[in-house]
C-alpha cells in the first residue's frame, strides 16, 4: 500500500486555494446570551449581537447557517414566537414558529438550519429576526444571568462549504 506524507499543501496559482467539494472551508460562530424581549408583531432584529458575518471565498460555494434560540418565553397563553433569517438587512427565510405555547411562561428552544449559495465574496452578515403573533411580551434567553436553571445561550453558526 502506498502512502503520501506531506508537511504543507500550497495552492499552485495564488488565489485559487485548495478546495475539496463538500468540505468546510471556514466556520464563524457566535454565542448570544442576553435576556431580550419584544412586543413587536413585525419582524425586527432580536439584537445586533444575534448575528454573524462571513466573507465567502467563492460564489460557487454554499453557506450553511445554523441557529439555536434558547430559553424562549411567551407572556400569555396562545402566544407564538416566529423567527426569520436576514442577510445584510434583507429577509432570506422565515424559519417558522418556534413555540406555540398553550400557557404563559417558558416554552423551550428552537433550532433551524438554512443553506444557500454564497451571495458574493464580500462580507455578508446573517442576523436573527423575530416577531410575535400578538403584542404580548415574548423573550429569548429567559435564564440569562444567574437564575436557578443556569445561564441560557442561543447561538448562530455560519459555515462555508466547498462545492
Amino acid at each position: 500500500m502506498s502512502k503520501i506524507f506531506v508537511d504543507d499543501i500550497v495552492e499552485k496559482t495564488s488565489g485559487n486555494g485548495v478546495q475539496i467539494p463538500g468540505h468546510v472551508i471556514q466556520v464563524k460562530h457566535k454565542i448570544y446570551s442576553t435576556w431580550t424581549t419584544t412586543t413587536s408583531t413585525s419582524f425586527a432584529a432580536v439584537n445586533s449581537g444575534f448575528a454573524q458575518s462571513i466573507t465567502p471565498t467563492s460564489t460557487s460555494n454554499d453557506i450553511l447557517v445554523s441557529i439555536t434560540a434558547a430559553g424562549l418565553y411567551m407572556g400569555a397563553t396562545g402566544d407564538i414566537i416566529i423567527f426569520a433569517l436576514y442577510r445584510d438587512g434583507s429577509l432570506v427565510s422565515v424559519l417558522d414558529a418556534a413555540c406555540r405555547h398553550v400557557t404563559a411562561g417558558n416554552g423551550g428552544n428552537g433550532a433551524w438550519t438554512f443553506k444557500e449559495t454564497a451571495p458574493s465574496t464580500s462580507s455578508v452578515e446573517y442576523q436573527v429576526y423575530w416577531k410575535g403573533n400578538t403584542s404580548d411580551t415574548i423573550g429569548v434567553n429567559n435564564y440569562a444571568g444567574s437564575m436557578a436553571n443556569g445561564d441560557t445561550k442561543s447561538s448562530i453558526t455560519v459555515m462555508e462549504i466547498s462545492q
